[in-house]
C-alpha cells in the first residue's frame, strides 16, 4: 500500500499541473466515482427543482395545499402567500395534516428539501404531491396569477 503524500508535497510537485491532475492525485480511483456521482446528483437536484417550478400553473396552485418545508426561522423571513410551514423533519409526525388534500405543493429554499418531503409523502401514500422547487418560484407564479385575474 503506497503512502499518500501530504498537501504541501502535492502542491509543490504539481505547480505546473492542472487542477484536474492535482485532484486526481488526491482522490483515489475508488472515491473518484463517488465524487462524480455526487456531482451528478447535486446537479440533477438543482435542475429538477427549477423544472418543477416552471411546470406549475394557476390551475394546480388554485386549490393546492401549499407547504413550505423550511425551518420556522426561514419561513418567518418570507414565503408564498397562503403557505403553511411544516418543516421537513416534522412531516412524518404531521401526516394527518395532508389527508384529504386534493393537490399538495411542497417547496423550500432550493428544491432539495421539498424533493425529500415529496418522497416522504409518496412513501406514505400521498401521490398528489408536486415539488414546487423554491418558495420564490411558487410566490412568483402566485403573483403572476393574481395579476391575470
Amino acid at each position: 500500500m503506497s503512502k499518500v503524500p501530504d498537501l504541501k508535497t502535492i502542491v509543490a510537485f504539481n505547480t505546473q499541473r492542472s487542477l484536474s491532475n492535482t485532484l486526481n492525485l488526491m482522490i483515489s480511483e475508488k472515491n473518484r466515482q463517488k465524487v462524480f456521482l455526487l456531482f451528478v446528483a447535486l446537479w440533477s437536484v438543482s435542475l429538477l427543482s427549477s423544472c418543477h417550478a416552471q411546470s406549475l400553473n394557476k390551475e394546480q396552485l388554485k386549490n393546492s395545499f401549499l407547504v413550505d418545508v423550511r425551518t420556522p426561522e426561514e419561513f418567518s423571513e418570507g414565503s408564498a402567500p397562503g403557505a403553511v410551514n411544516i418543516p421537513l423533519h416534522e412531516i412524518p409526525n404531521r401526516l394527518n395534516e395532508f389527508k384529504g388534500k386534493k393537490h399538495i405543493v411542497v417547496f423550500c429554499r432550493s428544491g432539495n428539501r421539498s424533493a425529500q418531503a415529496q418522497r416522504i409523502l409518496k412513501e406514505n401514500g400521498f401521490n398528489n404531491v408536486i415539488n414546487g422547487g423554491s418558495w420564490q418560484a411558487v410566490a412568483n407564479i402566485l403573483d403572476k396569477n393574481s395579476e391575470s385575474k
